[in-house]
């Protein structure tokens, strides 16, 4: 019988920037900057996620 070995997880690569704004107008910054701030705010305590 064979066994599956596990494997280490490959790294994940976070690119620093793409060239493009992150937003089009005021109103789509306004969103994602609450979105990012709701996110971290509902994730501190899990040092596995990076928001």
């Amino acid at each position: 019988m064979a066994l599956a070995q596990a494997g280490t997880k490959p790294a994940v690569e976070y690119p620093s920037t793409d060239g493009e704004p992150m937003a089009q107008n005021t109103k789509q910054y306004r969103y994602i900057t609450t979105l990012q701030g709701g996110l971290a705010a509902m994730f501190r305590d899990r040092p596995d996620v990076f928001v």
